[in-house]
């Protein structure tokens, strides 16, 4: 997780803004539980 403070933004009310970033990888565990169609636009 990444966490920023900025200063600038809030400055004229006395605040300091905080933003997190955060990056996941997920994996199927059980591929067969999940299905496609295909062809629902056809």
């Amino acid at each position: 997780m990444e966490l920023l403070a900025d200063p600038f933004t809030l400055a004229g009310q006395a605040m300091i803004r905080l933003v997190s970033f955060e990056m996941a990888d997920t994996n199927l565990r059980y591929v067969a539980a999940f299905s496609v169609i295909k062809d629902a636009l056809a």
